[in-house]
């Protein structure tokens, strides 16, 4: 065992009792009983235990791996080079506009909050969200048209450029590629005021880069990868480059090939959504700041498949099958933690997943089988058989997305068995 890199209290103390008592032996017994001469170590004691925890904060706050709060902000400022804005930030997406009529009268969609658009729930298009949305909730948020957009006499659609008013998360809009399109849905948002022309829809959207915030491990996340990738236009300096924008928060990176001479990566904010503007904002910070000679990359979006999941679990021991509320709330952690915390998130393996919630709960003996299920059609996934998760062939071709496995709320039915 290493030795302590601080001494204790105590051993601070002894020494001064044990010289106090070479020049005066019968001081000790007044040490022992809690005499006066006991108030003098009293003090001493107090005054070693705030100066060690001050120095033990300083030892702490020293290591990336211990450091918290506004001391982990200083070390990442002067020994990483590290520094995140701490405000919530905005969310940036667009709006794709339609109207049935080519004979439609000309006209300006003008920037600014005078023609805000309105996020709104499914299916009633209540204007202030529905927490009980599927496939996840919905927040209220309003966006701002960032630039003026000119409708010509007889054009169908345009595309409208928006950010979020307010920052944080509750502006971003996840995309999902399953089943009926529910966050590419007209009536999610629709102009907050009326447009100059009344047949004009909205027929998709999406939003993206909207924070809450920066937290200890966003930060630890962007001081590591700045430590590695520093020092040339690299692979490393492709995630560095990244994470120095606070609202990426999952990146998938594929490095270039024979095939492909430029790196793919693909990025989505905390809400797991990627807007066609955000990924085009932080391609162009990358650009400018951390793409060196050699060093190409080309971006993309992360979208999301809602999907389930069936396994039939083992218990060992009959007793636990008389409730299983507790097993079932930590193998859908686990299997949550599965599908979106792993590097990979873009594919899954049902023995690694089998693995994974079988050590959710020590009362589960073995997990036997997993399925992974659509989340809309009900029909069971294979597993995929590349890494894009997609049709594409991995690192051949571009692939214009990735996929993300979004294992809805309460998607996990579990089937328990006794040891056999």
């Amino acid at each position: 065992m290493a030795d302590p890199i601080l001494p204790t209290p105590d051993s601070l103390v002894t020494p001064f009792i044990d010289a106090i008592v070479a020049q005066r032996p019968e001081a000790l017994q007044h040490f022992n009983s809690g005499g006066r001469w006991s108030h003098l170590s009293k003090m001493l004691r107090a005054q070693a235990v705030v100066a060690l925890s001050r120095m033990a904060d300083e030892v702490k706050s020293a290591r990336l791996r211990f450091a918290t709060g506004q001391s982990l902000r200083a070390l990442c400022a002067s020994e990483f080079n590290t520094t995140l804005p701490p405000d919530p930030q905005l969310a940036y997406g667009e709006v794709e506009l339609a109207r049935p009529s080519p004979g439609s009268a000309s006209g300006i969609i003008p920037a600014g909050s005078r023609i805000p658009f309105v996020k709104r729930a499914l299916p009633n298009g209540l204007p202030f969200g529905d927490p009980n949305a599927y496939p996840l909730p919905v927040a209220s948020a309003t966006y701002d048209v960032v630039a003026p957009v000119y409708i010509a006499s007889g054009q169908l659609t345009a595309v409208v450029k928006i950010v979020a008013v307010t920052p944080g998360a509750e502006a971003n809009v996840p995309l999902f590629v399953n089943g009926p399109p529910t966050y590419l849905h007209p009536t999610l948002i629709s102009p907050g005021t009326p447009l100059f022309d009344t047949t004009i829809t909205v027929t998709s959207v999406d939003a993206a880069g909207g924070s809450s915030g920066v937290t200890d491990a966003v930060l630890v996340a962007a001081a590591r990868a700045h430590a590695i990738g520093q020092f040339g236009p690299t692979d490393g300096a492709i995630v560095a480059g990244l994470l120095e924008q606070q609202a990426v928060r999952r990146y998938a990176s594929f490095p270039a090939t024979a095939f492909l001479p430029y790196a793919q990566v693909y990025i989505a904010d905390e809400s797991w959504a990627s807007s066609n503007l955000w990924v085009n904002r932080v391609a162009q910070h990358f650009a400018d700041n951390w793409q060196g000679f050699g060093c190409r990359a080309r971006f993309g979006p992360i979208v999301n498949y809602t999907i389930t999941i069936s396994p039939t679990i083992v218990l060992a021991n009959s007793d636990s099958l008389n409730d299983t509320e507790a097993i079932d709330a930590n193998v859908r952690a686990a299997a949550k933690s599965y599908f979106d915390d792993r590097p990979d998130f873009y594919s899954f393996r049902l023995s690694s997943l089998k693995a994974a919630i079988a050590a959710a709960d020590p009362r589960i003996l073995h997990c036997s089988s997993v399925s992974v299920i659509d989340a809309i059609t009900g029909a069971e996934i294979p597993e995929p058989q590349n890494s894009f998760g997609t049709t594409a062939t991995f690192q051949t071709t571009w692939s214009p997305f990735v996929v993300h496995w979004y294992l809805v709320d309460n998607g996990v039915q579990s089937t328990y068995m006794p040891p056999s």
